[in-house]
């Protein structure tokens, strides 16, 4: 198993998404390097499902990069 560091929950077109950050190494993925994940309802619980629709990933970076602007943590 992989375990991750949660960076932001960002919601987006009535669906919830969440950027997490491999804590460890993981293959394919460079250092520096955060994934996104959609929260989706599978036999009734919710389960992370990673996306890979590089117009959802771009839209939940710009929102999450909004919101760093916004706390003053990023130009």
């Amino acid at each position: 198993p992989v375990e991750f560091s949660q960076v932001a929950v960002i919601p987006l077109n009535e669906k919830i998404y969440v950027i997490l950050a491999p804590v460890n190494k993981v293959p394919g993925v460079n250092e520096n390097e955060a994934l996104v994940f959609a929260v989706e309802e599978i036999e009734d619980e919710d389960c992370l499902v990673i996306v890979d629709d590089e117009e959802i990933i771009i839209k939940v970076f710009d929102l999450y990069y909004d919101l760093l602007r916004e706390e003053g943590i990023m130009d």
